[in-house]
């Protein structure tokens, strides 16, 4: 999937502002393989999907 895509995505869900912004000094410290479960966990729970 293109980073743009995954981009529209992550914007139209609210996953952007509503989990990665508002909650970055704790997620910046998280390895890159469990944030990327985690958000994809997010946009899923939130009735998105990323292929």
């Amino acid at each position: 999937m293109s980073p743009q895509k995954v981009y529209s995505i992550l914007n139209k869900s609210k996953v952007l502002d509503n989990y990665l912004i508002r909650h970055y000094d704790v997620l910046h410290t998280l390895g890159k393989e469990y944030l990327v479960e985690d958000v994809t966990g997010c946009v899923k729970d939130w009735g998105y999907e990323i292929a």
